[in-house]
């Protein structure tokens, strides 16, 4: 999340203090959350727990988020994109392989770097496959947009997406900046959608 965060404020900012942040955050992504083993380079797992068996159920999706804002980042700051897609594609070609086991022979497990299933399956494991195969179609879709109306084309390796100057601040109803209430919001609108899901 800080990676794509980053990535978004070097491009709006066009400040080389931005760009030189995402850059290192992604460098210690690549350094600290790939190839566990000299033999599974440029694979993704997570550190904490993955080698020794001993994820929980919210560590055995933590390499979605990271495959998901990785890609993310693409878009924002492309001259990420080459470096991204290093990790991402031998990490995705390891998680297919990973998935292919149950009685489907589509499940997926926890350590891609094993050469197939290694016994393991659950909603993390197949979040994390899911989110690292389709973040090599990054390149395929557009941008997010920045305003109502504002178009934005696709981020190429030299392109820079120019936001609009002058764009209105939200206000609340006294007229305030409703930054502060922005994001309580978004998470009450996320934890109604999951309990209309679950309940219905």
């Amino acid at each position: 999340m800080l990676l794509s965060g980053a990535s978004v404020l070097a491009n709006y900012t066009n400040s080389p203090l931005w760009q030189r942040r995402a850059t290192g955050l992604l460098s210690s992504a690549a350094s600290n959350f790939f190839t566990p083993f000299p033999n599974a380079s440029n694979i993704m797992y997570e550190p904490a727990c993955e080698k020794a068996t001993a994820c929980n159920n919210d560590q055995l999706s933590f390499k979605a988020y990271l495959a998901r804002w990785m890609a993310a980042s693409t878009q924002m700051a492309p001259y990420t994109t080459e470096a991204v897609m290093k990790l991402l594609r031998p990490s995705a070609l390891a998680a297919v392989g990973a998935c292919s086991g149950g009685s489907d022979n589509r499940t997926c497990g926890t350590k891609w770097y094993v050469g197939g299933w290694d016994g393991t399956s659950g909603i993390g494991q197949q979040l994390a496959a899911l989110e690292v195969v389709q973040g090599l179609l990054v390149n395929s879709i557009e941008p997010p947009a920045v305003a109502s109306g504002v178009r934005i084309s696709l981020a190429t390796a030299t392109s820079t997406v120019i936001l609009p100057t002058g764009m209105p601040t939200p206000k609340d109803e006294n007229g305030k900046p409703a930054s502060s209430t922005g994001i309580p919001g978004q998470i009450q609108n996320g934890m109604s959608w999951f309990a209309w899901v679950e309940y219905r």
